[in-house]
């Protein structure tokens, strides 16, 4: 015998309708329903109380204002950080059109003192070049801001050219003055370091150098500082000290 068709769906049972009672019921088993999901107040239409209880339009009203007020907050530290940025910009522009002008060694140093010390709020920075041997190493005057270390000498970081990108970090008072050796300081500082290296110079040997950036604030070069300035900083730099004869 044929059996019928089953309608289609057949052996599914629909919903069951949403009783409010029923939902009713559960919330008032469960009154802190609505502090576990704060999202669904902003999503409801509710009414105001009218017995001074705090009604949910109030708790309501008080969730968007914080909202409000955390967007207010993001929005300013935008604007903030894009400030911040204009700045840096503006002095990294400048540190290059002066690396660009200068001719000889001396200018470089000065360069560096000026352009990196004081245009990013630094105390102190120094380019340490591998291989090479400065002016100072062979009677002349010596530099404040260019250091070279010799290829069987250690540098005063352990593995300081290994790096391959820059990098911000914590510095302890005892390595901080390693590097900078006229420092005085005793509690720890931060650096920024930025590798650089170039083969094929064209002075049959590559450029291995390191540009370390410092300052007594512990907070000045973060972990978390954007990279995109020193990149370009590197960029540059390395481009002048192979122009100069240092790679």
């Amino acid at each position: 015998m044929t059996q019928p068709d089953k309608p289609q769906g057949a052996g599914r049972l629909p919903p069951a309708p949403i009783d409010e009672e029923a939902v009713a019921g559960f919330l008032a088993a469960n009154p802190d329903f609505f502090a576990r999901h704060p999202r669904l107040l902003t999503e409801l239409d509710l009414q105001h109380a009218a017995d001074g209880t705090v009604s949910l339009v109030d708790r309501q009203v008080q969730l968007l204002r914080t909202r409000t007020e955390d967007l207010r907050r993001h929005l300013n530290e935008i604007l903030a950080n894009a400030t911040d940025n204009d700045g840096t910009f503006a002095r990294t522009r400048t540190f290059t059109l002066a690396l660009m002008d200068a001719a000889d060694l001396p200018a470089l140093d000065s360069t560096l003192a000026k352009h990196l010390v004081d245009g990013f709020e630094a105390n102190h920075a120094i380019c340490f070049v591998r291989g090479w041997a400065p002016p100072d190493a062979r009677g002349g005057p010596p530099f404040g801001h260019l250091a070279g270390i010799r290829d069987d000498e250690q540098p005063p970081l352990a593995r300081l050219f290994d790096a391959d990108d820059p990098s911000c970090k914590a510095c302890r008072p005892e390595d901080y003055k390693r590097l900078f050796t006229d420092a005085d300081i005793d509690a720890p500082g931060s650096i920024a370091l930025v590798p650089m290296h170039v083969a094929n110079t064209g002075t049959n040997r590559d450029l291995t150098a390191t540009l370390v950036i410092g300052a007594k604030d512990p907070r000045r070069f973060a972990p978390d500082m954007g990279k995109v300035f020193l990149f370009y900083i590197g960029d540059v730099l390395a481009r002048t000290l192979i122009r100069l004869g240092l790679g």
